[in-house]
């Protein structure tokens, strides 16, 4: 209904989850995204995603990779969101999610998140986690397309079976994970046919200083 609830940090309560559920993406990796991080290659958009960890170092040399953006995500209006935040200065695409003491963007929002949508749901169940399983269902629908696991890992920015040297020295290592490939795998994402045709799409709310 284009809610945007106190606790979930402005334009974050709506965009982490539809970030979450159609790229597979950490919730810290999405937190921490800015305007320059989303590009676009051969009329292709994409999340340059570049993660780092508490003390300012790349998570895994996996975790830097390109993520198309899907194309539920541009009906929703993520581009025109994007855009918005160009317009309005650039810099973080969350600016309200301030880092805490082991600089995490996301801690506290995903303790918001957590509490919202199991009130709002009724999920009881523990072993649920209202962020993380995103990314595991992405995962799911990703295997039940068959998408090759060198493709799956690329998009996750999973690391592959074995020792980093038994990878480098596999087919894998070879060639290229090119974006618009991997966007038509991206766009298998479905969620089973999730819904989504009741979300009211982001609209701009950009308005010019003076």
């Amino acid at each position: 209904k284009g809610d945007r609830p106190e606790g979930g940090k402005g334009e974050a309560a709506f965009w982490l989850p539809l970030l979450a559920a159609f790229t597979g993406a950490r919730r810290e990796e999405l937190a921490q995204l800015e305007t320059d991080r989303v590009r676009t290659e051969s009329g292709v958009p994409y999340l340059a995603i570049d993660p780092l960890d508490d003390a300012g170092q790349l998570k895994t040399d996996e975790s830097k990779r390109a993520v198309p953006v899907h194309r539920e995500l541009i009906r929703l209006g993520f581009l025109a969101f994007v855009e918005d935040r160009r317009k309005a200065g650039g810099g973080m695409l969350f600016p309200l999610l301030k880092p805490n003491k082991l600089n995490q963007y996301a801690a506290a929002w995903g303790s918001w998140w957590s509490t919202y949508i199991r009130a709002s749901t009724g999920i009881q169940d523990k072993t649920i986690s209202p962020m993380h399983s995103f990314r595991h269902s992405v995962v799911t629908d990703l295997r039940q397309q068959r998408v090759r696991d060198d493709e799956e890992r690329r998009l996750v920015g999973h690391t592959g079976r074995g020792s980093r040297e038994a990878r480098q020295n596999s087919h894998d290592g070879y060639g290229e994970h090119l974006v618009s490939t991997l966007s038509a795998v991206m766009n298998l994402v479905t969620h089973r046919e999730l819904d989504l045709s009741g979300v009211k799409p982001y609209v701009s709310r950009f308005k010019p200083p003076g």
